[in-house]
């Protein structure tokens, strides 16, 4: 229901109580906790003013019905765009990144399951558990380098989609690093959760990208957006668990450690639910739950500092980020050009949230005709560049940094 229908609903409909609950009933379950506040205050607001109980709160209400229609208003644009956006993407990059759904919510919450061995037999495998534990004695006993706790998606029989966008829960399995690490030596599937986000600054117009640190366990010197591992709650350390939203917080806390901005404000943005799957050289899958996107400040580029362990923060307009895929090279760190390389599934948040008009964290979007016309001219640069250069722009996934002591899940 749009603004401007709830508000012509409200007044001719009678005061009884059966159709006050009816229509808070009416409420989308998949709004976000603000939204449903303010619809539930507007019938509230029409059954008092039937009553004659609204002296002085006409303007506070107006305000409150003009917001919610702006954001409903805003929330049904980018849903109408993306099915399109979504399937676009997929033709293009479905064999190496898919996207399963867009949030305009809370980001789901994980579940951690004691998963039994018919669900994940490659976690007991005796070969998996044994190089699990010399990479644990060799690497990642303190003070040598932390071993953090992951998350691994649980596909059970019977289950529905783990990635459906309506769910509010996602299944996992906890697990750490060093478990991580031999189930790549020995080539073994898992997907592993993680979250992140698009950020931009619209004060100098710049997409901020993160290029990974050539010693990156997986992805090495490609071009890549913000996020990484949700850390699950074990008996060590609380991590992620410790709050309302354990991907909000993972998000965030990435964003921080990767870019030196802590302070990103996402509660209200879009969610996009992507999974990059295994590679011949990485057998570890990624589902990724991420703000599409987050606006920063002036005053927050100005706090940028890359992370060397992690990679170096770049920034490009929206018109350098067409050159940059339109030629398929980059400036590197010796100042030369070097080809353009890409993480999969970073290019394809960038472009989702172009096609989706770019939008804010709190789902407006304000340069929607410009990232419009970006995306097309990008989708059709990349559709020219990949019949003959696809190596290029998606090079190998593993990198020399394999035996690094920092996850470098993504």
């Amino acid at each position: 229901m749009r603004g401007g229908d709830v508000d012509s609903h409200l007044h001719s409909t009678a005061p009884s109580h059966p159709d006050l609950f009816d229509l808070i009933s009416r409420i989308d379950s998949s709004w976000d906790i603000s939204v449903k506040v303010v619809a539930i205050l507007v019938v509230a607001y029409a059954v008092c003013r039937r009553l004659g109980l609204t002296e002085g709160l006409d303007g506070a209400v107006a305000g409150g019905v003009q917001a919610l229609s702006v954001r409903l208003s805003a929330r049904s644009k980018i849903q109408a765009r993306w099915p399109q956006v979504q399937a676009k993407i997929n033709a293009l990059l479905g064999d190496k990144v898919v996207l399963h759904g867009l949030r305009v919510s809370n980001m789901p919450r994980p579940i951690p399951v004691d998963a039994a061995e018919a669900v994940l037999p490659d976690l007991y495998d005796k070969a998996v558990l044994t190089t699990a534990k010399s990479i644990r004695a060799a690497k990642h006993f303190p003070p040598m380098g932390e071993n953090l706790s992951h998350g691994l998606v649980l596909r059970e029989t019977g289950d529905a989609e783990p990635f459906d966008a309506e769910s509010d829960s996602i299944k996992i399995k906890r697990t750490d690093y060093a478990t991580i690490e031999a189930l790549r030596q020995h080539g073994r599937p898992g997907t592993v959760v993680t979250a992140g986000a698009v950020l931009y600054c619209k004060e100098t117009d710049e997409i901020l990208l993160q290029l990974r640190a050539a010693k990156s366990a997986t992805h090495p010197d490609c071009l890549h957006t913000f996020g990484g591992n949700y850390e699950p709650f074990t008996w060590v350390n609380e991590r992620d668990d410790a709050f309302e939203e354990p991907l909000r917080h993972t998000a965030i806390r990435e964003v921080g450690e990767e870019t030196g901005i802590a302070d990103i404000e996402a509660k209200r943005a879009a969610v996009l639910i992507a999974e990059q799957l295994p590679l011949p050289t990485c057998s570890t899958g990624f589902v990724q739950y991420y703000y599409m996107g987050v606006y920063v400040s002036r005053k927050q580029l100005a706090r940028i500092k890359s992370n060397d362990q992690e990679g170096r923060v770049y920034r490009f307009t929206l018109e350098a980020f067409r050159k940059l895929i339109k030629r398929g090279v980059r400036v590197g760190r010796d100042g030369r050009e070097h080809p353009t390389a890409f993480v999969p599934s970073g290019l394809a948040h960038v472009l989702v949230w172009l096609g989706l008009g770019a939008p804010d964290q709190t789902l407006r979007c304000p340069i929607e005709a410009r990232a419009l016309a970006t995306y097309r001219d990008v989708m059709h640069d990349i559709e020219a560049f990949l019949r003959t250069n696809e190596e290029r722009l998606y090079p190998r996934a593993e990198g020399a940094g394999s035996g690094a002591s920092h996850p470098a899940s993504r």
